[in-house]
């Protein structure tokens, strides 16, 4: 019998994921099927993970809460805010901005 023949393999596609574990293909085609007691044909579809980084996680904060009341009663004082965070970050993944505030509070001169 006649061996099979295939084409070479095209080119692997993009990664299905950008991070946490994906997979690529590449293709070829038969060009020629085996006839009689010749090796039949192989895979037509290749299959490969891709991108098994772990995927960067962000900070994220709560709302702003007071932490205190106003510092003074009139002249302008100070409230300290303060906030929690809730996802640390990891893998790159963007770092939190402060966690603690102040904000000024009763600006009004004093009688």
């Amino acid at each position: 019998g006649t061996p099979c023949r295939m084409a070479d393999w095209g080119p692997w596609t993009a990664c299905s994921v950008s991070c946490g574990g994906g997979i690529s293909r590449r293709a070829r085609v038969i060009l020629a099927n085996a006839t009689g007691t010749a090796a039949p044909c192989g895979a037509t579809v290749d299959v490969s993970q891709c991108n098994l980084n772990r995927c960067p996680v962000d900070c994220v904060l709560s709302d702003w809460k007071n932490t205190t009341s106003c510092s003074a009663p009139c002249g302008g004082g100070i409230i300290v805010q303060r906030r929690d965070v809730m996802v640390a970050p990891s893998d790159g993944g963007k770092p939190c901005d402060a966690v603690l505030n102040q904000i000024p509070c009763n600006p009004q001169p004093c009688p």
